[in-house]
């Protein structure tokens, strides 16, 4: 029994911490978000825009998230409404944690 009792706390442990990983990522990209002022155009919950031709960002996929973004950043998308400034002060890693965030809001 304590075998068993080891061999289950032992799984718990390492099947929680990718678990925490990504809590941790998707409140940093949750800060970020926040932050970087996303929310003015896109809305504190990803869904409630400022005008009804800006995307939704909440569920949307995570590479997507993150192409657009570049895409915004380099000029490669470009639209009246966004600057690329906007998108170009952000890393990778900044781009990725957003992702993160947006992708896990139901």
């Amino acid at each position: 029994m304590k075998k068993m009792t080891k061999f289950l706390l032992v799984s718990a442990m390492f099947t929680g911490l990718p678990t925490l990983a990504m809590a941790t990522e998707v409140e940093e990209g949750r800060k970020l978000y926040v932050n970087k002022q996303c929310f003015v155009c896109h809305g504190y919950d990803g869904k409630t825009t400022m005008m009804p031709s800006y995307p939704k960002l909440a569920g949307q996929n995570y590479q997507y998230l993150i192409d657009q973004m570049k895409n915004l950043g380099s000029g490669k998308r470009y639209t009246i409404l966004t600057a690329p400034g906007i998108y170009q002060n952000l890393t990778t890693e900044e781009m990725k944690l957003i992702a993160t965030y947006l992708s896990k809001i139901k």
